[in-house]
């Protein structure tokens, strides 16, 4: 899964979350900050709101789709000095040795084969001294409030088992370990939602989840419409609940 879209419409749970991973990443006035992996260009939109004084954002992507979104998103706000995007692969960064003061890849790294090449390039760009934040959901940890929890426990497995790697939260320590970095910190972020509400995360992941069991014929139809129907009743019922852990590490070069 790449970074999610939170920006238009605005998803104010996810901004909320962006708020706190931009503050583990502690962006300072005049830094130039890589994005590897950058999807369609939200996250460097909102860095640079939220902290204008900051000297250059740069966007990795390399799907050709979501790097001509994020340019198209980009030329609308009109910020074509501060906010740069790349079409290359994370695993051959096209930029020199100690270029970048701080970088961070966000649900990326399942994609990439081998994870650890990208992640050593991000050491390499990256300035000595230089922190990267690393972030990646465990989908294994999602948490639907619901009546048959056998059912839930199926519906989560097979999504997260049916990507590469559903479990690479709770592998990055290690990664970023061998990939050479000092200092490595490992931090949780758990998103919550108590409401069923279109423009909150929970609403999107359901329907993301069930979109691709679907394509991937892993359930039944009866078993996703029994699902669907489940959390509908919580929520009417006032106990609605949804929770995921987002792995990071804060790492120093």
């Amino acid at each position: 899964m790449a970074q999610e879209t939170f920006l238009d419409p605005p998803t104010p749970d996810i901004m909320k979350q962006w708020q706190f991973y931009f503050s583990v990443l502690h962006p300072a006035s005049g830094d130039t900050v890589i994005d590897v992996g950058c999807s369609t260009g939200d996250v460097e939109r909102f860095l640079l709101r939220e902290y204008p004084d900051i000297g250059k954002i740069v966007g990795v992507e390399a799907s050709q789709s979501r790097y001509d979104r994020a340019v198209e998103k980009w030329r609308k706000d009109g910020e074509p000095n501060r906010i740069e995007f790349k079409l290359a692969d994370g695993r051959k960064l096209p930029f020199s040795d100690d270029c970048f003061d701080k970088a961070f890849c966000a649900e990326t790294l399942e994609w990439i084969d081998p994870p650890i090449q990208a992640l050593r390039e991000i050491y390499r760009v990256l300035k000595p001294k230089g922190p990267a934040v690393i972030i990646h959901t465990d989908f294994d940890t999602q948490v639907f409030n619901t009546q048959d929890k056998k059912l839930s426990r199926k519906v989560v497995m097979a999504f997260s088992d049916a990507g590469p790697n559903g479990q690479i939260g709770r592998e990055l320590y290690g990664l970023c370990r061998k990939a050479g970095f000092q200092t490595v910190e490992p931090i949780i972020y758990t998103l919550t939602n108590t409401d069923w509400q279109a423009n909150l995360y929970a609403y999107k992941i359901t329907q993301m989840m069930t979109d691709w069991l679907r394509s991937k014929a892993l359930l039944s139809e009866s078993e996703i419409e029994s699902w669907l129907a489940d959390i509908e009743s919580q929520a009417r019922e006032d106990s609605f609940f949804y929770s995921v852990n987002r792995y990071m590490c804060r790492c120093l070069k």
